[in-house]
């Protein structure tokens, strides 16, 4: 798994990595790449998205984003709304702090001498699963199907099947993997 060759993009991972590093070093959590980011990851950048969400997964929250501040500040970021922040070395990709809690499996994104978390692609279709199915939204069945796709030979499918049984989306992942099997044939 690679950033995308978006210059933003790839500008913020560095960064998250550099912070990473920082937060780890100091025992005050880590810095995991969740939703559309993640999915853009992925599915090989099938969908594309125009921020990167992160949680900084931290029992110490004033202290981890204390260390995340100066980091921001020392790259000359500004704060677009509450939790949204850019930064001309950004580009148009904005960053979003979304939560200081996660639950669930991560896989390491490498960059340069040091790495971010990026929640698993299991756990990524999982939360499209939910806004396909709770929100109507076919955009996140789409999401959905390309990661599953792009990861298939990857997937924990026990670990999947089981969160899907937990939010009750089962059913919805049974029918993508289906309709994924027709679309792909033998290729699996």
């Amino acid at each position: 798994m690679q950033a995308t060759n978006e210059p933003g993009a790839k500008a913020i991972v560095r960064f998250l990595a550099k912070v990473n590093k920082e937060l780890e070093n100091r025992g005050l959590g880590r810095i995991i790449i969740v939703g559309g980011y993640a999915t853009e990851l992925y599915s090989g950048a099938a969908y594309r998205t125009g921020d990167v969400d992160v949680i900084i997964d931290t029992l110490k929250v004033k202290d981890a984003k204390a260390i995340f501040d100066v980091a921001l500040v020392k790259i000359g970021a500004r704060k677009r709304s509450g939790r949204v922040y850019e930064a001309e070395i950004f580009g148009v990709i904005a960053l979003d702090i979304v939560g200081y809690d996660f639950k669930g499996k991560v896989k390491r994104l490498r960059v340069n001498n040091s790495y971010v978390y990026v929640e698993s692609p299991e756990d990524n279709i999982v939360t499209n699963l939910n806004a396909c199915v709770y929100w109507n939204s076919d955009l996140d069945c789409e999401k959905a199907a390309a990661v599953l796709a792009a990861q298939w030979r990857v997937i924990d499918w026990n670990y999947l099947e089981e969160r899907c049984k937990k939010e009750r989306t089962l059913k919805k992942l049974r029918e993508i993997k289906r309709r994924i099997k027709e679309s792909m044939g033998k290729n699996l």
